[in-house]
């Protein structure tokens, strides 16, 4: 059985086999969906995984991409938008090329409009035509 925890930046995955041999690996860090699935294929080539489903693989990553996104998102922001405007479509065009991973333009624009009203961005612009700026506030602490 492989169980996989996030707390924060740090990842927790845990395979116990049939006969109650465990490994624990711990990850801390800034890293992207990749290397997680990079991991588990490790897991299942070591033959340690045979007890497994590909069905509890795939709610590994599914997890780790649900509680990363906006980890990914921010990191993203500040390797290629910082010091300028961008639109949402921008942000996901970068996040397909930099994650390998399409993200829905509703799901960006949620998370650009969080980032907006805790203060970590400054928009312009009306509801179709928005743009976005990291906040020199938020620059200090990026």
């Amino acid at each position: 059985m492989v169980q996989s925890s996030r707390k924060g930046g740090k990842w927790l995955l845990q395979y116990t086999s049939p006969d109650g041999n465990k490994i624990t690996i711990s990850i801390e860090g800034t890293f992207n969906i990749e290397k997680i699935k990079q991991l588990v294929e490790l897991i299942e080539l070591t033959g340690l995984s045979n007890n497994y489903s590909q069905n509890e693989i795939t709610n590994i990553n599914i997890s780790h991409k649900r509680n990363n996104v906006k980890e990914s998102l921010i990191m993203l922001l500040e390797k290629k938008f910082k010091d300028r405007w961008f639109t949402t479509r921008e942000v996901a065009d970068a996040y397909y090329k930099y994650y390998g991973e399409k993200l829905p333009l509703n799901t960006i624009s949620s998370y650009l409009s969080r980032l907006y009203r805790s203060g970590v961005l400054s928009c312009k612009g009306s509801r179709i035509n928005r743009m976005y700026y990291i906040s020199p506030e938020a620059q200090n602490y990026m």
